[in-house]
């Protein structure tokens, strides 16, 4: 068994030095579906396979959970506080990356149950696609949080906050969960949102009282 988890966790390693939005949630098999067709690209490419030995080493050595990267898993700068200009921009963006990995996710489970797939390359996509109303469901209820919080919360506040309790750190919107389940991630993003919408009302009626407190007491 410790040599399959030492396999396993060497597996997610790789994956993510190569930029790969993978969690420690997934099974194996997921990530070696993931692994083999990076391993035919390279070969189509005339490259060589992907070596997860050394690539798991890059992991332990620079860090890579601990370190912030850009897409290109370059160190990101420092953070900054975000400026009103800087912070709609990312709202944008965070918008416009919702609708990509829906859109990423729907040709992810078409090319899974085209013709000719494997039942193994083709079993999570096909429990997604009969499952489309709840993967259609969840994507417009997180965009409809998102355009209700960005009309009524300052894009400074709600960009932070995005920024640091609700990255969309997935490309697809598919996990899988055991041998015949799948979570649909839009919707722990969804919890993440209503869980910053709560905090910022909260601290909002907090500051109203305070701010009453003062005008009545005078101070």
């Amino acid at each position: 068994m410790a040599k399959k988890n030492d396999a396993r966790q060497q597996m997610y390693r790789a994956l993510k030095v190569l930029g790969e939005q993978v969690s420690k949630r997934q099974h194996t098999k997921t990530f070696q579906k993931i692994i083999d067709r990076i391993n035919k690209q390279h070969i189509e490419q005339g490259e060589n396979p992907i070596d997860i030995e050394d690539l798991a080493q890059q992991y332990t050595e620079q860090d890579y959970e601990k370190t912030p990267r850009d897409e290109n898993m370059n160190t990101e700068p420092l953070k900054e506080d975000l400026d009103d200009a800087s912070a709609k921009a990312f709202l944008e963006e965070y918008n416009q990356k919702i609708d990509d990995i829906y859109n990423d996710t729907y040709g992810w489970i078409k090319n899974g149950t085209r013709k000719g797939v494997t039942h193994d390359e083709g079993h999570v996509p096909s429990i997604a696609d009969y499952r489309r109303s709840e993967l259609d469901d969840e994507y417009w209820t997180l965009k409809a949080q998102l355009q209700s919080m960005m009309q009524d919360i300052p894009p400074v506040i709600l960009a932070q906050a995005i920024k640091d309790n609700a990255e969309l750190d997935y490309s697809i919107a598919i996990t899988e969960l055991g041998p015949s389940d799948i979570q649909v991630e839009f919707e722990k993003t969804l919890g993440q949102l209503i869980a910053i919408n709560t905090q910022i009302s909260a601290r909002a009626e907090e500051l109203a009282e305070e701010m009453e407190r003062k005008e009545y007491y005078g101070k």
